[in-house]
């Protein structure tokens, strides 16, 4: 299982509902995207930690084990936490006021 979104014309689209993710952009020219505010808070908080616990219970199959590797990566930590705080507080949600 690998994580990735369902693709019409090289562009990210909801695997349900075929319509483009609202949340993508180009990060190091790849694409970054979310599905939701509630999914880029998820990736912030796993991108900006300092420790990165599976937590309990996690398996092979979890969203953060499958996650591409330059999305992992510590040189791209800081563009993609950038965009993905962006999008947090266009949506008009944010736990984030760093």
């Amino acid at each position: 299982m690998k994580w990735h979104a369902e693709y019409i014309n090289s562009e990210p689209v909801d695997p349900y509902l075929g319509f483009p993710l609202w949340m993508q952009t180009q990060v190091k020219n790849r694409t970054l995207w979310a599905y939701n505010s509630f999914h880029a808070e998820y990736l912030y908080d796993y991108i900006t930690s300092s420790i990165r616990e599976r937590g309990r219970g996690a398996c092979k199959y979890s969203m953060v084990v499958n996650l591409p590797q330059w999305i992992k990566s510590a040189k791209n930590r800081d563009a993609i936490a950038k965009e993905l705080k962006n999008w947090i507080e266009q949506d008009g949600g944010g736990k984030h006021d760093k």
